[in-house]
């Protein structure tokens, strides 16, 4: 059978292209590995801007397990000092992603997408057609692909648009999910649900998270590859952190701990080939400072969709045509995954070039220029919050916001130094 569209991958970029595309009318097959719904290794954070974009989907949050957190600590490497910072709407929205992806699939197969649960072995490009080759030798034929299947996309290598996974440009995360009961979660952490995020912690270029959900909690740590040794003994003393900040039960154990890539070096350079597009972690679409990734996943299904669609009613499939998809995401999302990929490079290239014996003197040091601007960012709950909303995916790394940053601080230190010289005089 002949389609419009042939999906491979049935996350969030895959089903949302799947979603726009059936509903402009279009024949469209969506392929996914494992039998729906199936567990994806996930912190399962959303920002308020997915369902700002996707207002379609604020009637199926019951589905989808939400719950909401008001507020988030920002901890540091020394574990001495962090930020806090509450809100009154929400800050992050709280998803299990197993019943997340699900009730993706099912609003695609309610505007007639056909699911088909098999591997992709290979694809083949043909002038006037493109083969999806499955495991069971049945093939499907289609006008175009869309390479949605993550971070070792078969699509993309099987197009040469993606290189072997770079160690520096991808993400090792250790984690696990598990339900100890609303009133649980209530009882360690609140009912304002504050996350937590610990930043370098254990050394890691990266950062460890708590994030509390309805009835469950998210524990899990990731950083650079290239960059990380032991993955699971980090997870493990962070358990311990966790247990004697009394933030979960001390005989909680993890049952289901387990491990994922996530590509961190920003977009890779090409997107787009003969009746070929690639969207979300198999583009690289994920933020490189934050690890955010399901809300440029499901962009970027969007903008492939509204392209696709174009070059399907005028029955052009090459690259030149394809092409409109990059310049559309660049536009739309693409630089501020750039920004935040040089601004990474850069932090990690300084780091490399410490020499081993200093590390841990240079380490010190910046442990305590971090203390000292916590301590300032206390003083003005402004800062506190442009520091939140960067941390939690909430707003982008641009000129305005470095500009309003730089402001920022002589107010805050000027705040900072008043309260400790009122201090002093009390005593």
């Amino acid at each position: 059978m002949r389609y419009d569209v042939a999906i491979v991958g049935a996350g969030p970029a895959g089903t949302t292209a799947a979603r726009y595309l059936a509903k402009k009318g279009l024949k469209v097959v969506l392929v996914e590995k494992k039998p729906v719904p199936r567990e994806k290794p996930c912190g399962g954070m959303l920002t308020p801007r997915v369902f700002e974009r996707f207002s379609d989907l604020r009637s199926e949050m019951k589905n989808f397990g939400v719950s909401t957190s008001y507020g988030a600590y920002l901890h540091f490497p020394s574990l001495k000092t962090n930020l806090q910072h509450t809100t009154t709407s929400p800050m992050s929205f709280m998803i299990l992603r197993k019943k997340f992806d699900h009730a993706l699939v099912q609003m695609a197969m309610d505007y007639g997408v056909e699911l088909v649960t098999n591997k992709v072995r290979s694809l083949v490009i043909k002038p006037d057609v493109a083969q999806v080759l499955l495991d069971d030798n049945s093939t499907i034929e289609s006008n175009v692909v869309i390479g949605a299947d993550g971070v070792s996309s078969v699509v993309a290598k099987e197009t040469g648009l993606s290189p072997i996974l770079d160690h520096k440009k991808v993400a090792l995360c250790g984690l696990t999910e598990l339900e100890i009961g609303e009133k649980a979660v209530e009882a360690y952490i609140g009912e304002r649900r504050h996350i937590h995020l610990f930043f370098g912690f254990d050394n890691l270029f990266g950062y460890a998270w708590f994030f509390p959900k309805m009835s469950h909690v998210n524990i899990g740590l990731g950083g650079i590859l290239s960059k990380t040794k032991d993955v699971k003994r980090s997870f493990t003393k962070f358990l311990g952190v966790l247990k004697e900040r009394k933030l979960i039960p001390k005989r909680l154990q993890p049952e289901n701990y387990s491990a994922a890539l996530i590509p961190v070096g920003g977009p890779i350079e090409k997107t787009y080939a003969d009746r070929v597009v690639l969207c979300g972690d198999a583009a690289g679409f994920v933020h490189p400072l934050t690890g955010e990734g399901i809300y440029y996943a499901m962009a970027s299904g969007e903008i492939a969709s509204k392209v696709v669609t174009e070059a399907v009613e005028c029955g052009e499939y090459t690259g030149r045509r394809l092409s409109e998809y990059q310049a559309a995401w660049m536009e739309d999302f693409g630089k501020e995954l750039i920004v935040a990929a040089s601004i990474q490079k850069l932090v990690v290239a300084s780091i490399q070039k410490i020499a081993v014996a200093s590390i841990q003197k240079r380490f010190g040091t910046a442990t305590r220029i971090l203390e000292i601007g916590t301590k300032i960012a206390e003083a003005d709950e402004n800062l506190t919050k442009m520091m939140a909303d960067l941390c939690l995916g909430r707003d982008s790394i641009n000129k305005a916001l470095i500009g309003r940053f730089l402001s920022r601080m002589p107010i805050s230190t000027s705040k900072y130094l008043g309260k400790k010289l009122f201090n002093r005089r009390d005593s």
